[in-house]
């Protein structure tokens, strides 16, 4: 979309990141509801459910050993904050 290239608009950032977001306000009026859908639909996918059943994928609902291995000491984010999700779910089950 080159009408919403930040280069193409003058001013100052805040005045520069108005201007685009008019500019696809103009292109799109339902942007706002069609991004939380697409938003909405994707957090769906991340349920507890949904995150035992991907894992009994790989260990089987039975299993009761699991080793888990990072490189961060502190959960930052990410997959570390994935495992020790997991890691909470698994021994929660």
């Amino acid at each position: 979309m080159p009408e919403c290239d930040l280069s193409s608009t003058s001013g100052t950032a805040s005045e520069q990141l108005h201007t685009i977001i008019s500019r696809l306000l103009e292109l799109d009026p339902q942007i706002y509801q069609r991004l939380t859908q697409q938003a909405t639909n994707i957090a769906e996918q991340y349920s507890k459910d949904i995150r035992l059943d991907k894992i009994a994928e790989y260990t089987g609902r039975s299993s009761r050993n699991i080793l888990m291995v990072t490189d961060y000491i502190d959960a930052l984010g990410g997959i570390e904050t994935y495992i020790d999700d997991a890691a909470m779910l698994l021994s929660s089950q």
